[in-house]
């Protein structure tokens, strides 16, 4: 055994009896261990990657009703440490913090219903018989269930501002129904989510959705603001906008940079726009004079992206929630939809 989880053995069982010492006082042996105490030893036995004892504290608080701990166990659950990894019990761990109004909680079990109904109709398609269906425990009439408890919990974490629910509702309505999508990428761009930004800058470059007019001024803007925050394609776009003068007074300095920075951070399988963005940037190049081509450089080299609240992932919360809501504050989730289990 580690010394660190040595030192996490013996404080864990000085809490079930030896009486604690916490925060550089000895607390008496018939007091019981405040939830912060206790959570900040789960996090203490955490980071020492003492995951079993981790979950046994975050156990407890988690069927008590305190939501962090609720989200915690949904987030050992996933990446099985200290548990075998269970889909179904991330998903009631995170439902348990959602029902309580837990934003992030909401967005984990709304994306994960919406990524099982995805995978089970992709897999129907592939199926040519109900038997084999059944074989493969799939069930059709399931279907239609997880995506409509997926986009509610989206739509609740949306609701509460939560930008990565946004966008993945404008993601969702972005072909049947555009204009919903516009209004959910908008929310979510206006709060610095550059995939968002980007879609936008799409729906008004191809005037998806909104009536005609000065769209490549519109579409700039967002591309250029989702280019500043990293993304990759809409670096790509706004440095043809620069070089062609669309939406944006022509500039070669600015259209070599960005397309430099795009080039440079394209991922695998993009070689065809890679060749194509490659032309572009070297005849900007050679409309530069001299300074401007050094000025240029000076600028991709020392270009750095803005923050981004896109594809944010789930940590660990070392601190527990403010109190468990009473019923009659909980989300009225609708009956024909899966509820928390204190499992």
């Amino acid at each position: 055994m580690s010394r660190i989880g040595f030192t996490i053995t013996i404080v864990l069982l000085v809490l079930i009896g030896l009486g604690p010492l916490i925060k550089g006082h000895f607390l008496n042996r018939n007091d019981p261990p405040s939830i912060g105490d206790q959570f900040h030893l789960a996090t203490l036995a955490y980071e020492a990657e003492q995951y079993e004892d981790a979950y046994r504290i975050m156990h407890a608080l988690a069927k008590a009703g305190d939501a962090n701990a609720q989200f915690n166990l949904g987030f050992l659950y996933t990446w099985g440490r200290g548990v075998r990894q269970d889909d179904g019990k991330v998903i009631n761990w995170y439902r348990c913090a959602a029902e309580q109004g837990d934003a992030e909680a909401q967005l984990t079990v709304g994306t994960i219903l919406l990524a099982k109904d995805n995978e089970q109709t992709l897999a129907k398609k592939e199926i040519t018989s109900t038997e084999q269906s059944v074989t493969k425990g799939l069930d059709p009439r399931n279907q239609s269930k997880l995506q409509t408890e997926g986009l509610y919990w989206l739509r609740r974490a949306a609701e509460q501002g939560n930008p990565e629910a946004q966008y993945g509702l404008g993601d969702h309505f972005m072909y049947d129904d555009p204009k919903a999508a516009m209004q959910w990428f908008r929310l979510a761009a206006n709060q610095d989510h550059d995939n968002a930004q980007f879609e936008l800058g799409e729906i008004y470059r191809q005037e998806k959705g909104i009536p005609p007019g000065e769209n490549y001024v519109e579409a700039a803007i967002w591309y250029l603001l989702a280019a500043e925050r990293g993304n990759v394609l809409a670096q790509a776009q706004i440095g043809e906008m620069f070089f062609n003068g669309d939406g944006v007074q022509e500039d070669f300095a600015k259209a070599y940079m960005w397309l430099n920075l795009a080039i440079g951070n394209l991922a695998p399988g993009f070689e065809v726009l890679q060749k194509r963005l490659i032309g572009l940037r070297d005849t900007a190049f050679a409309r530069l004079s001299r300074e401007q081509i050094i000025d240029a450089q000076r600028q991709s080299s020392r270009w750095h992206a803005r923050p981004s609240t896109a594809n944010q992932v789930a940590e660990w919360r070392p601190r527990s929630a403010v109190a468990r809501l009473g019923d009659s504050e909980m989300l009225a989730v609708p009956n024909e939809y899966s509820h928390c289990e204190m499992q």
